[in-house]
Formats: C-alpha cells, structure tokens, sequence
C-alpha cells in the first residue's frame, strides 16, 4: 500500500489522531514534489500567520456584545452591537474572526471547553473608536465577541474531508502517478486543478485585530 492510499484509509477511521495525517500529508507532498499539498499541511499543523491567506473554512461569523454606562447611572451589560455603524475596520473585526491556531490547538481548545462558546475581548482601540456611536447616549465600556466552540470541530472535519477529496482526486485523475518519483509538469497541472477544487477557496486575511492596533 503506497502512502496516498494509506492516509486514504485512515482518513476514514475515526481513532486516527488528523495531526498524523497531516504529518503523512507533508511527507506525501514532499514525495510527490508538490509544494501545495506539503504548504497547506504544515500550515495546518503549526498555525496560519496575520499576512497569510486564511482559508475560508478557518474565517467565522462573529456576534458582538458589550456593557454600556448612560445618563442618570444608566447600566446596560451584555447589549448586542449593531455593526452597521461601526468604523470599518472595527466593523469587520466585529463580524469576522479568522481562526489562526494549528490543529493540535484547535484539539485542545475543543477538550478544554465546555461552555459552548468563547469569548474574545475587543482591544483598547476598538472601544474607543466606536465608544459613543453604537446606541444614542450611551458610552460603550467593555466589549466582547462569542465564537460558539462548535466551529473548532467544525474546522477538524472540514480539513479531513478537504484532504480526503483531494486523494481521490488525485487517486481517479493520476491513477498511475509515481509516489516516490514526484509529479511530472502535466501531472502538477492536475494536481493544481484537484487542489483548487478540494482544498483552496481563500480570501486574503487583513487581520482585523492588527489593522484595530495599528491606529
């Protein structure tokens, strides 16, 4: 059984830890010379950075909340934020969250948490960019998003779902293909179509959190 076949087969058992495949993914694409595959594995493994291209997979609607001080010792605590007249910056930090961490992480977040969501703080900046234009009279104080936690698992099965169509792609369009020999330059053009269509399907990341810290 060559490689390919074999994370094809433990890709479908659910005991199979999806580090060590992506471990053996890395390896594949090292053996096939097929820098995508071995780049998307290794990010997947160690983490993506703020200038990479995030996959849209990892990229997670987010609702806002915060606490609110008004006239007359007025207190509002965990009042939704509306976003649409919120800076764009802050805006888009609001509403999107780019998930960065490796896979391992995003296993132990999934172990380590049992509320059913998280919660992330706004920075400094943010609040204070948007503090009095959210609710007329109301100053904003603190200000949160809620990632539920079921996107981790989310991510889990979506990088193990994309991995395996990618291998069947290969497997059905390159039945032939060499293993220890790498891709010919025809069949790296295969291989770029089944990548494209199993695997890619990014946006580039803006990092909305920098973009908040750098004003």
């Amino acid at each position: 059984m060559n490689l390919l076949h074999e994370i094809e087969q433990e890709l479908q058992q659910s005991n199979i830890h999806l580090t060590d495949l992506l471990r053996k993914a890395l390896q594949l694409g090292t053996n096939l010379k097929y820098m995508k595959l071995k780049e998307w594995a290794l990010k997947e493994l160690q983490g993506y950075k703020a200038d990479d291209e995030i996959p849209e997979y990892r990229i997670v609607n987010t609702d806002s909340f915060g606490d609110f001080s008004g006239p007359m010792g007025f207190v509002g605590n965990k009042l939704p934020i509306p976003t649409f007249n919120l800076p764009e910056t802050v805006k888009e930090f609001a509403e999107y969250t780019p998930i960065f961490e490796g896979i391992s992480s995003l296993l132990y977040l999934i172990e380590r948490n049992s509320s059913g969501q998280m919660q992330i703080q706004w920075p400094a900046n943010a609040i204070a960019a948007c503090r009095t234009k959210i609710y007329p009279r109301m100053s904003l104080v603190t200000a949160y998003k809620l990632l539920p936690a079921s996107v981790f698992p989310q991510i889990i099965d979506e990088v193990k779902t994309r991995l395996l169509s990618f291998l069947l792609e290969i497997e059905e369009r390159l039945p032939n293909v060499n293993i220890s020999e790498g891709l010919t330059t025809t069949e790296t053009k295969t291989a770029d179509s089944a990548y494209r269509s199993c695997i890619s399907g990014s946006i580039p990341s803006r990092n909305p959190s920098s973009e908040i810290e750098k004003q």
